[in-house]
């Protein structure tokens, strides 16, 4: 339910209205008002009270504006009401008051947004401080100059209650349009017309608001309000039925609650808690034979209990039993609250007959009790999982027409038409609704007060048979007539109800003796009634002496003596044995004192609760109560069917923990005193000060102090004072416990006893500890002796001790219960030993699975260690270890059919048939050809080129086929499908492999995967998604698979802003399947990164631009959240880096320190957001939803405005690859969503996004590298078993790098499980909760769209024609190709590319590429020395060993784990998790609150008074656990981090060899050869080396040293050439050290006023930041703090400021007058002219801008049509030649 609005009580009932008005005459506002004074909140004076209710009241004709509270249900769903932001305040309350007199009025009001819920709490919190500082209106934050009268809270207030109760309604009316029981749903609906949305549901006197009843028509979980009320219904219905009338009675929920309270604090009897013990009295009093119980267990599950008195037993019913649902607890509180209640014990029965709830239903287990109920009471048909909805509208119908009949009849009786005396009901039905039903008790588990039971005013057949007996306003007896002498007895009195007139019903008492009505004066007044009865009331005719009961003289004279008592008519509750006190049960003699047939006769429930209002007749004879007890022996003694038998004692059958008891190492006996308090009492010291002789004597009498001994051998517990021999029954039922001497139950019942039954049995790691006179050494000798261990436990050999650990531990599994290769390992040793001894060989020799793994594992590792190993130890051989490769089939070398009969077998072992994860990806391949021998086949293979594998019979043909082919044909990259079972714990399947070349296209890959799917379905796999990386090949793979696919589902998602296009998600489907294109999130958060850290690009945000020099910032801030490696010398692969830039913790971080930076703020919670929907392991779906829409709204937005601002995508947005991985991410997962709850059948599986995507395969890419750095096709091929075990390893051990880590680049955690909720996972939202959702989206993202100065509605309402048009379509986000037209002569082209990310780098030669390259030279080397040639010879050698190994070892070793035991180690891991997903249900709060939403509309723009805490709270929430361990912690040092590049990780073989091998030939050639002819002479006259060589770090300062004095040289040519004014300032832009030759130079830094030339026009920029371009292929623009040269820098990022009058310039330009927001310009350094010298003034709001005399003359100068002309043509000139350069330089460096 919604959770109520924060209110400030403005209306306090403790004054009457009357005095309002004297109390406002002492109000005097001129001492409160504008005095400077707090405002008393915690202590209000009335006159302050009083004056604000008037301030806040609304008028008369303002409540009209508001909904009549009793319209119906269908008046308020067609009534026009207007919306609500869902956001929270970002901007503190106290901004929203004004000082000035409102200028609108309410009534101008009525279709505005209103503000959050949160909101109008905050403002009125704030609103009487603000009335104190003399506010007068408030700001409607949606609209311009709107302030309106303070009593608008009110309105606001009013108008969110109606909202959220409508919106409740149309959230179930959707629901009922929903399925094919659209008859009971019209029924339903016509109940609408009905309801009255504004009042309380009365349900038989169960009160709650009638919105509730909307958690019916839904699939939500009840809360208790909802069980009360169906419970009560069926509670009524069965006190109108003869059966169940006076032996049944139905619980609230709250019974159960109060009973486990009573359970948890052991206070049975607590005055504050007097429930249970009151229903203890109802049950006993009335005879009850059964008790219903509703219970929540777990705190999210309800489940039925019956208690039945008559068999003593107790039952359940769980509708999720059969899915493993546990209640044991819940029975334990129960039976105990039954045994001290009622005595005896109470056994746990069978289970109640239910329906049975689907495992993964988590909502319907109140739907189940409500059915169990009725079943139990009327034998209403069971629900299943197909007609659990019926029961639903069925339950919501029966509780609706409940309330209007009940409403009809109050009505009724306030009109006078009819009373509770004479109404008489048409039928039974309606009397079981009609009568008064007092069934009362708060909406939270609180204790309800229940008054004394008195007498009631019905007869017993109308009894009710739900809660305690409740006094309430009886009607009248059926027979209206009576005699004069009986309304003579009658004592009119004013009834105790509080919902009806008090002189609208009498109280009265039924005689049952008399069968008569008798009036009292006042409730529990029975005066009168009891002088009746004490005159002699003869009642009806008496048996006949005749009898056949007999009857005792002295006791048939005892009851004429007693003639004319009450208490001879009345029946005593039989006396327990256990659990009351004396002074509540009545003795023997008086509960003989009624004869039998009058105890008959009066055995009716009204007339039982009669003992507790009167004083027992005591007895005062002793002699009467021992007579009495003689006699009743002396019958018990004679009963027929009862014989004498030994005393059994007590046992398991008694209490179940006895077993537990006898576990324990205690004494023989117990309930004595202890020990010290003996010692106290005998010698008055501690027992630790007495002698040993003292200490015996103290233990001797504690011995005879036990109550109770144990006979350990027949596991039995005797009393001390045991009377050996107790009556039973001759006819006993097995199940029936021995029976107990009186003594032996005293025992059972012990306080002490109990006690002792509940300490739990002691850890056998903790009986090293154990007192030594509790050991007990006898009975463990003889039992060490029988088994022949004596010798060694008591062996006084040293070296013994150890193997007795060694063995105690293995026995333990406490110290090596997870190290199972090292038991395996001992368990060989011993088995060898024992074959040894036998003379048996070690044929078939049983190692043990965990020690196979082990092997082959260190086998893989080193080799060489291994055999060293197992002349030690007894580890399999190698050929073993052959073997088990032999049997498994070699992964195969093409897609075909054995590729999908693997993956069918792998699923079967699983036994899952459910979706499964497809991914694929791209890494380098080593490119060699290599042969091989097929066993198939029978034929060498030669494989690594991009065709199939070819067939070759000799060395001659192979040679020929060599010769003959092409580098090209060698296959460069490894394209790598992995197949993965999204469930928790499982390991990917290494599905299929090929070689291919860089230059397939995606057509050809696009058949590719076609192949994989079209095998993969033939085989009844169900692939649910495809994940790839984002790279422009694999998308355009994507949306050709969309396009070609057989046919398409398309989900729809209404736009929350009217008139634009709804989003519209198209899901390919495959052979009648479901497939999702997936892009892999991590990729995209590495991408978000990449874009924020380019400087090819400036990120605008309507005021704000997000951008790199912010992020570096941060990493030297104070306390930072990230390293000096996640903002210098970045690793653009490195997973961590960008885990921390997206942290809640960076966010917190830059919104303490640097709370200006929005744009940053905005960009990280959106993209952190959007990833973290995909990697978030425990929030609910819907709550993804909202995450991805929010993404997509604000995308959607932000393109929108920069589209009416002129500012190109291309520079100013998000790069289009990141814009089309965005799509992807978004429509991807609301399309996972969407299949996963509509297209898997039945059974629904929990979904986890993160295991749709690439993360495997980088995985066993990572893995390969470890193996082979270089690895050729071949090489994979005979690695995919050795890397299926380490995957499979690292899955299961858990194992990830650490998250601290800097620069490690990829970091998997797609096995990583922590926080995991499959519950949550598997529960999926609906479609009206997902179009919710979006409206709430639309709102956040708008909000945050005003915290960047962005109005959304001003994107939508501009005076523009041609910008008029609705929202584009999604599709229009991403061109094919860029827009070359549209870019300005300072356009980025080459080096606008991608800023993701790749698995390598492909232009990088690899060491086995080198070292082959090296090789391959050495066939064509010239004549050298032969010291030379034989070094060169050896490392060749070398090299080729090194090549041959390596491939010798991938094909040495594979997995030695039996395949059928991995399979069965992941079946059980997966079935428990499909049992977790059903039982981890959300916990049910009651009653439930809805979260707390952090947006709001802001204010005002520029003022930095926002609160970001919310925004904090949502990411730290949303934010994976990974996040939260990843970030720095501590203080950062403020110094930049050192240049470090040096490898720690050492060199490998090959990288040694090829170095050596380079080494050696340049010496050669320096020192011998020389370079050229003139360096010959050189080298030999002079022995200088030919080739000087330099760093790449001094050349690339050369490099850019030369490009900048190049461009300035450039520029004042170009500026002189067009004559363009001050073209020598103009040159170098006044820019550079400052020297006496250069005064007024100055560096290039952020906060520089410059002139710039943007869009053909001059204007004044505000330097922000600049981008220095990098040397070498694929440059890159990097962030410069400041710059020496315009020539040294590539692009400047200013705001612009447009010039208006003289010195004066404006931050907002005439273009975006209407949007109000700051433009920005990304420009070329030719762009910037010039710097201006002077101090500017810039104004508190950054949007007036002053120059000082000289800049104003400056520009000026520069702003005329000629000068402006020149300047133009200048910079186009410039342009043109940049261009030219940049061809040149990356020409010559390729």
């Amino acid at each position: 339910m919604p959770a109520a609005p924060i209110i400030i009580d403005d209306n306090d009932d403790s004054d009457a209205n009357a005095d309002n008005d004297s109390i406002l005459a002492t109000w005097k506002a001129d001492e409160w008002i504008g005095t400077g004074k707090k405002y008393p909140a915690a202590d209000t004076p009335r006159p302050v009270l009083a004056a604000r209710r008037k301030m806040l009241a609304l008028l008369p004709e303002h409540r009209q504006l508001l909904p009549d509270v009793h319209l119906s249900v269908a008046d308020l769903l067609n009534a026009d009401l207007p919306a609500q932001s869902v956001s929270c305040a970002m901007l503190h309350a106290r901004h929203w008051f004004h000082a000035e007199e409102p200028n609108e009025d309410l009534t101008s009001i009525k279709n505005r947004l209103l503000p959050p819920k949160d909101v109008l709490g905050n403002l009125y919190k704030e609103f009487g401080q603000a009335w104190f500082n003399n506010a007068l209106s408030i700001l409607d934050p949606q609209y311009q100059n709107s302030r309106l009268p303070l009593n608008v809270l009110t309105f606001w207030q009013e108008m969110s209650i109606t909202i959220s109760k409508k919106a409740a309604w149309v959230q179930a009316d959707e629901w009922l349009s929903r399925g094919r029981l659209q008859q009971d749903a019209d029924e339903a609906r016509t109940l609408f017309h009905i309801l009255a949305w504004g009042m309380p549901i009365r349900t038989l006197n169960v009160s709650a608001p009638v919105e509730t009843l909307t958690q019916l028509l839904g699939n939500r979980q009840l809360d208790d309000e909802i069980l009360n009320m169906a419970c009560a219904v069926q509670a009524r219905r069965a006190s109108l039925d003869q059966k169940h009338t006076t032996s049944v009675v139905v619980a609230p929920t709250y019974l159960y609650t109060q009973i486990e309270v009573a359970f948890r604090t052991k206070a049975w009897n607590n005055p504050k808690n007097l429930l249970p013990s009151r229903y203890w009295q109802l049950i006993k009093e009335g005879k009850r034979k059964v008790l219903l119980m509703p219970a929540l267990v777990n705190t999210n599950h309800w489940v039925l209990f019956e208690a039945n008195f008559e068999m003593k037993r107790l039952r359940c019913g769980d509708s999720l039993k059969e899915a493993g649902s546990s209640v044991k607890k819940s029975s334990r509180v129960i039976l105990e609250w039954l045994r001290r209640g009622f005595g005896g014990p109470f056994t746990a029965g069978d289970t109640l007959p239910h329906g049975k709830q689907s495992e993964f239903d988590g909502v319907n287990c109140s739907i189940y009790v409500i059915n169990t109920l009725e079943h139990y009471l009327f034998d209403q048909p069971l629900i299943g999982s197909q007609t659990v909805r019926a029961a639903r509208i069925r339950c919501f119908v029966q509780l609706a027409k409940a309330h209007s009949l009940d409403e009809v009849r109050r009505q009724e009786l306030a009109a006078g038409s009819s009373s509770g005396s004479n109404y008489v009901p048409s039928s039974a039905e309606e009397l079981h609704v009609l009568c008064d039903y007092n069934l009362t008790g708060p909406s939270s588990l609180s204790v309800p007060h229940l008054p004394e039971v008195a007498p009631q005013a019905v007869p017993p057949t109308s009894e009710p048979s739900y809660g305690p007996p409740l006094p309430r306003s009886p009607p009248r007896p059926a027979s209206s007539s009576s005699s004069d002498s009986e309304s003579e007895s009658r004592l009119e009195c004013k009834s105790g109800s509080d919902d009806e007139d008090p002189s609208a019903a009498k109280w009265k008492v039924w005689h049952s003796i008399c069968n008569k009505w008798y009036r009292m004066k006042k409730k529990g007044d029975i005066g009168c009634f009891k002088k009746h009865v004490e005159e002699g009331c003869k009642g009806p005719k008496q048996p006949s002496a005749t009898s056949s009961q007999k009857t005792d003289p002295k006791q048939s004279a005892a009851n004429t003596q007693s003639a004319g008592r009450l208490d001879q008519f009345i029946q005593r509750p039989s006396e327990s044995t256990h659990g009351h006190s004396k002074s509540s049960t009545p003795s023997a003699s008086s509960r003989s004192a009624a004869p039998r047939s009058k105890l008959k006769s009066a055995s009716v429930l009204r007339f039982t609760t009669l003992d507790n209002f009167f004083a027992p007749v005591k007895e005062t004879s002793q002699s009467k109560t021992s007579h009495a007890l003689s006699s009743l022996k002396t019958r018990v003694d004679n009963e027929p069917g009862y014989r004498l038998v030994p005393c059994g004692g007590i046992t398991e059958a008694h209490d179940k923990r006895l077993r537990d008891y006898l576990r324990r190492p205690t004494a023989e006996g117990g309930g004595a005193r202890s020990l010290p308090s003996i010692a106290r009492e005998c010698y008055h010291t501690d027992f630790n000060a007495l002698t040993p002789e003292q200490r015996g004597i103290v233990r001797d009498k504690y011995v005879h102090e036990w109550k109770w001994t144990i006979d350990r051998p027949r596991s039995r517990v005797f009393s001390t004072k045991c009377a050996k021999t107790v009556k039973s029954a001759i006819v006993r039922s097995e199940y029936d416990p021995s029976p107990l001497c009186k003594h032996c139950e005293d025992v059972l019942h012990l306080h002490s006893f109990t006690n002792a039954l509940r300490v739990p049995v002691t850890d056998d790691k903790n009986l090293k500890y154990l007192n030594e006179q509790y050991r007990q050494e006898g009975p463990g000798q003889i039992y060490a002796s029988c088994h022949g261990i004596k010798d060694l436990i008591e062996s006084d050999n040293p070296d013994a001790s150890i193997f007795l650990r060694f063995a105690v531990a293995i026995l333990q599994k406490d110290e090596f219960g997870k190290d199972e290769p090292f038991i395996d390992l001992v368990k060989a040793m011993l088995l060898k030993w024992e074959r040894e001894e036998r003379g048996v060989g070690m044929q078939n020799f049983d190692y043990g699975p965990a020690l196979r793994e082990f092997a082959n594992m260190c086998a893989i590792m080193s080799p060489e260690v291994y055999r060293r190993l197992r002349t030690h130890f007894q580890l399999p051989d190698i050929r073993t270890l052959k073997r088990d490769q032999a049997k498994l089939p070699r992964f195969p070398f093409l897609i075909c059919d054995r590729t999908f009969d693997i993956a069918q077998s792998y699923l079967t072992g699983l036994a899952y048939d459910g979706p499964v994860a497809l991914s694929c990806d791209d890494t380098k391949l080593h490119p060699a050809y290599r042969t091989c021998w097929d066993p198939d086949k029978q034929v060498h293979m030669l494989v690594g080129g991009t065709d199939e594998p070819l067939a070759v019979a000799n060395p001659e043909e192979l040679q020929e086929l060599l010769n003959g082919r092409s580098e090209d044909a060698k296959a460069s990259k490894l394209r790598l499908w992995t197949l993965q079972v999204p469930m928790p714990g499982i390991p990917p399947l290494i599905l299929a492999a090929k070689a291919i070349p860089n230059s397939l296209s995606a057509d050809e890959l696009t058949m590719l995967l076609l192949q994989i799917l079209d095998g993969l379905a033939l085989r009844n796999i169900h692939t649910v998604s495809y994940s790839c990386d984002g790279t422009e090949t694999e998308r355009a793979v994507q949306h050709s698979i969309v396009q070609m696919a057989d046919s398409t589902f398309t989900y729809t998602i209404p736009h929350p802003s009217q008139g634009s296009p709804p989003l519209d998600i198209t899901m390919a489907r495959i052979h009648g399947r479901p497939l999702v294109m997936i892009q892999d999130a991590k990729h995209g958060r590495k991408t978000y990164r990449n874009n924020l850290f380019s400087g090819a690009r400036a990120l605008v945000m309507g005021n704000y631009i997000a951008m790199y020099s912010d992020v570096r910032d941060l990493a030297f801030c104070e306390d930072p959240s990230l390293y000096v490696r996640d903002a210098e010398r970045v690793d653009r692969q490195d997973d961590n880096g960008a885990i921390r830039l997206f942290s809640a913790a960076a966010f917190a971080s830059s919104s303490k320190h640097f709370p200006e930076w929005i744009g940053l703020l905005v960009y990280l919670f959106i993209f952190g957001e959007l990833i973290d929907a995909y990697q978030n392991r425990h929030i609910s779906h819907l709550e993804w939803i909202r995450m991805c829409l929010r993404a997509l709204y604000f995308m959607e937005a932000w393109r929108r405005f920069l589209a009416l601002s002129g500012y190109p995508e291309a520079r100013y947005f998000i790069s289009r690859e990141a814009a089309d991985i965005t799509k992807i991410l978004i429509h991807g997962l609301i399309l996972l969503i969407v299949v996963y709850r509509d297209h898997l059948g039945s059974k629904p599986y929990p979904l986890l996004p993160w295991l749709h995507s690439t993360e495997v395969c980088e995985h066993v890419f990572g893995e390969c590298r470890k193996l082979v750095k270089d690895f050729t096709f071949l090489d994979f091929i005979f690695m995919v078993p050795r890397l299926s075990i380490l995957v499979r390893q690292i899955i299961k051990d858990g194992f990830t790098l650490d998250p601290k880590a800097t620069a490690a680049g990829y970091a998997h955690t797609y096995y990583d499980n922590t926080n995991l909720d499959l519950g949550v996972l598997a529960t999926f939202p609906t479609d009206e909760e997902i179009n919710l959702v979006a409206v709430e989206a639309w709102d956040e993202a708008s909000n945050l769209l005003d915290l960047l100065g962005i109005v959304h509605s001003d994107l939508y309402s501009t005076d523009d024609a041609s910008q008029m048009t609705s929202l584009p379509s999604i599709s229009s986000w991403f061109p094919t190709t860029e827009d070359s037209a549209a870019m300005d002569p300072g356009e980025i082209t080459d080096d606008d590319e991608w800023e993701g990310d790749s698995n390598e780098a492909d232009d990088e030669e690899s060491e086995a590429a080198q070292l082959e390259r090296l090789i391959a030279q050495e066939n064509d080397a010239p004549i050298r020395n032969k010291q030379t040639d034989d070094r060169l010879f050896n490392l060749t050698c070398a090299a080729v060993s090194l090549m041959l190994d390596e491939t010798m070892a991938v094909q040495r070793y594979n997995s030695s784990m039996e395949e059928k035991d991995q399979q069965d180690e992941d079946r059980t891991y997966l079935q428990d998790s499909f049992h977790a997903a059903a039982l981890q249900l959300p916990s049910l709060d009651l009653p439930t609150a809805e979260p707390i939403r952090p947006f709001d509309r802001t204010l005002i723009n520029g003022v930095f008074d926002f609160d970001y805490t919310s925004l904090i709270s949502i990411r730290e929430t949303h934010q994976t656990q990974r996040a939260v361990t990843a970030v720095r912690s501590g203080r950062q040092s403020t110094l930049p981090m050192t240049d470090n590049s040096d490898d720690s990780r050492g060199t490998s073989a090959r990288q040694r060899i090829f170095r050596e091998m380079t080494a050696m030939i340049k010496m050669y050639e320096s020192n011998t050869l020389g370079v050229g002819t003139g360096l010959d002479r050189q080298v030999r006259t002079q022995g200088r080396s030919a080739v000087e060589t330099a760093g790449n770090s001094a050349n690339a300062a050369l490099a850019a040293g030369q490009r900048a004095a190049a461009a300035v040289t450039r520029r004042l040519k170009n500026f002189s050439a067009y004559c363009v004014p001050q073209y020598q300032e103009l040159g170098d832009a006044l820019i550079g050290k400052p020297s006496p030759a250069k005064l007024h130079h100055t560096p290039l830094t952020a906060g520089i006023y410059g002139i710039v030339l943007h869009e053909n026009k001059l204007f004044v920029g505000r330097v922000i930041t600049l981008y220095c371009r990098s040397g070498g292929k694929g440059v890159t623009h990097s962030w410069q703090a400041e710059a020496a040269s315009i020539g040294a820098v590539s692009y400047v990022v200013l705001q612009l400021y447009e010039a208006v009058l003289a010195n004066r310039f404006r931050a907002i330009h005439r273009h975006v007058l209407g949007l109000q927001t700051f433009t920005f310009a990304h420009v070329p350094s030719d762009h910037f002219l010039r710097t201006l010298p002077g101090s500017q003034s810039l104004s508190a709001d950054r949007r007036t801008l002053q120059l000082d005399h000289i800049a104003s003359n400056i520009f000026q100068t520069l702003d005329t049509p000629q000068s402006k002309s020149a300047i133009r043509k200048a910079v186009e000139a410039l342009d043109k030649a940049r261009r030219r350069s940049k061809v040149r330089e990356d020409h010559v460096d390729s």
